[in-house]
């Protein structure tokens, strides 16, 4: 199972407004599709290590990289909420046996994604 980050729509400049949300990967769905959601998959480059950009998730607010930022602000749809996977985000990289499992799931990430965005 992986973390699925949902880029709520808006025009350009909004403030951005997300959600997180568990997903298995398409090669494992069960016969329920319930809890298995088409995704595109995000490369950026990181640039500076400080997170100072803000996006809403849910009930807490998430602080991201400005390059982040910039490729989510020209990533999301005006009228359509995209499905990303992005490293940094849906991976709780403070837990260390989740960040290994999702580590090793990583070439399959990115080969089942609908499409890989490098930024």
């Amino acid at each position: 199972e992986i973390r699925i980050l949902r880029l709520y729509h808006g025009k350009r400049g909004d403030a951005l407004k997300c959600t997180l949300f568990p997903s298995s990967l398409p090669s494992t769905r069960s016969t329920s599709k319930s809890n298995c959601f088409e995704y595109n998959a995000l490369l950026y480059e990181w640039g500076d290590n400080i997170a100072v950009d803000l996006i809403t998730s849910g009930a807490w607010p998430l602080y991201i990289r400005a390059s982040l930022a910039a490729a989510l602000q020209e990533l999301r749809q005006e009228n359509e909420d995209v499905n990303l996977w992005v490293v940094d985000v849906c991976i709780n990289h403070a837990n260390i046996v989740e960040r290994n499992a999702q580590v090793k799931l990583m070439s399959r990430i990115y080969k089942e994604a609908i499409s890989v965005c490098f930024w």
